[in-house]
């Protein structure tokens, strides 16, 4: 397996490995936060997003696309009138 990518948090791995199974790529999440109890450890240590060897060149470009991706809703402030 190889990491694809790391998150600061265990929150936005999942969703990482959300969008991979999606689109019928298997993906593990590794991190240590101590079983939960401890989650400030993962902005110290990352939580890795793992897929098989074979998968990986199509989660890299899966991610990329994602984060390249505009936002699904815009925070606009309200108008001074």
């Amino acid at each position: 397996m190889k990491v694809v990518k790391e998150f600061e948090s265990r929150m936005d791995a999942q969703i990482a490995k959300g969008f991979l199974e999606s689109s019928g790529i298997k993906a593990v999440v590794a991190g240590d936060d101590e079983g939960g109890f401890n989650p400030a450890m993962s902005m110290t240590f990352g939580v890795k997003v793992l897929v098989a060897d074979v998968d990986y060149e199509k989660a890299i470009e899966i991610l990329e696309a994602i984060d390249k991706a505009p936002p699904i809703l815009e925070v606009v402030p309200d108008s001074e009138d």
